[in-house]
């Protein structure tokens, strides 16, 4: 597990991205996914959660992370879909209709927005017929943690190989 404590400068960013998603939510009329009633507070909660997750990624790969319109082909960071959760002993979710791709699980402490990488795993690892959980509210699949490959183990998307391809060319 990775722990990553973000800068005022860096939860700011964060809330600003989810503030600016909640406004192109609203004005393009998007609806939730997985069943979500729509609530413009609970919305702007989630879209929180997502971003200080994602900006955590992008903190340990060392890349900037910056608002982009939605884009449903679109990875989170630099190729990698990021999976946010408050709940300390939270599980990677992911639901028959994700994309393919590498999925990393983020710890989001709710008090200090501390957030510890607690691992990755891909979409086929995941989607296990044994991880399959119908009690959780919207039911998914839920990789426990202790199956998760550590972040030390997390292999570069082509995203991320270009991104840093770049700057070295620079």
């Amino acid at each position: 597990m990775v722990h990553i404590e973000l800068t005022p400068k860096e939860i700011f960013n964060a809330k600003k991205i989810a503030n600016d998603i909640t406004v192109w939510a609203k004005l393009y009329k998007a609806k939730q996914r997985y069943g979500l009633k729509s609530n413009p507070m609970l919305n702007w909660e989630l879209n929180l959660k997502g971003c200080l997750g994602e900006q955590a990624v992008a903190k340990y790969l060392g890349v900037p992370y910056e608002y982009t319109e939605y884009d449903k082909e679109a990875y989170d960071v630099m190729g990698y879909e990021v999976r946010a959760t408050f709940h300390e002993n939270g599980q990677l979710l992911n639901h028959p209709d994700d994309k393919t791709g590498i999925y990393i699980l983020a710890i989001i402490n709710p008090e200090s927005y501390a957030v510890t990488l607690a691992g990755w795993s891909t979409k086929r690892r995941a989607i296990q017929h044994r991880y399959w959980n119908t009690a959780l509210p919207r039911p998914c699949y839920a990789t426990p943690r202790a199956e998760l490959w550590p972040m030390d183990m997390l292999p570069a998307t082509r995203h991320y190989v270009q991104h840093l391809s770049d700057i070295h060319s620079a």
